[in-house]
């Protein structure tokens, strides 16, 4: 078995002590000029920060790659599965849409893996298969 490394930056909301996200905030000055500047919170923002993840794959199971451009391709492996989706589809076609005339449907959905390699990691992996 053949296994290839890689890193994935993930941006995700910055946690506290007590694991609670940090809102964002702006300076903003006093009623008076006397008075001091104070940190107003940012409704419904929050401090961002970029974690690095590492992943893997099984290079054995790649079915195929698809460059997207010199710094990032697509890898495609066959881990490819069945799943059931639920979708809104309305009963009556030929009235308006509104909650007494959508019912759910249930639809089967072909799954597979889809991996998106880039920079650095894009050379190290064609360097696998001296390409």
């Amino acid at each position: 078995m053949s296994q290839f490394f890689y890193n994935r930056e993930q941006i995700v909301k910055k946690l506290d002590k007590e694991l609670k996200p940090i809102p964002l905030t702006r300076k903003v000055s006093g009623a008076t000029p006397e008075d001091p500047e104070i940190d107003e919170i940012i409704p419904n923002q929050f401090v961002m920060e970029v974690l690095i993840r590492r992943d893997s794959f099984n290079t054995d199971a790649v079915i195929r790659s698809h460059m997207i451009n010199e710094n990032q391709i697509i890898v495609l492996l066959n881990d490819g599965h069945e799943t059931t989706e639920k979708v809104p589809v309305l009963k009556n076609k030929l009235k308006p849409a509104h909650p007494q005339n959508i019912v759910e449907e249930k639809t089967r959905v072909w799954i597979q893996s889809e991996i998106s390699l880039t920079g650095e990691d894009v050379k190290r992996y064609f360097d696998k298969f001296d390409i």
